[in-house]
């Protein structure tokens, strides 16, 4: 189980271009808001499901 979570801090980490410490800091199962995710920088921005579909469509 810890090697898994080393793993997911250090892809969460890497991928969000966060520090590993800032990511151990809420990796701990808690359930957030999508404001505080954003503001986590864990998602780039809030919307809809049209608007996923859309954002997605234009990767």
């Amino acid at each position: 189980i810890d090697t898994s979570y080393q793993q997911f801090v250090q892809t969460v980490a890497e991928a969000r271009n966060l520090a590993v410490d800032a990511v151990k800091s809420f990796a701990d199962g808690r359930i957030f808001t999508g404001q505080q995710a954003v503001e986590l920088g864990v998602v780039d921005r809030l919307g809809t499901e049209e608007d996923a579909r859309r954002w997605a469509a234009e990767l």
